[in-house]
């Protein structure tokens, strides 16, 4: 599976602060929905992370022309890794 890290994207410092504390709280949480298991918590941050890229950032699709609008302050992927 392909990650996307979220420093990747275009966003700007304020959007990519946004974004970063919402993935934290979407994990724990996710984490203390699942009864606060041990471990470092990295799937729920990797879980939550990707749910906030596919609901707030991905571009909206089939826009009936061909072309899709941008995500979040018309950004786009810069790199994948």
């Amino acid at each position: 599976m392909t990650t996307i890290r979220l420093e990747s994207l275009e966003l700007s410092p304020e959007e990519l602060d946004r974004a970063k504390e919402t993935v934290r709280l979407k994990a724990y949480e996710a984490w203390q929905l699942a009864g606060r298991p041990s471990g470092d918590g990295l799937e729920y941050w990797l879980q939550a992370r990707r749910a906030w890229i596919e609901t707030s950032y991905v571009p909206h699709r089939g826009n009936g022309n061909g072309e899709s609008s941008r995500g979040v302050s018309g950004a786009t992927a810069r790199s994948v890794i």
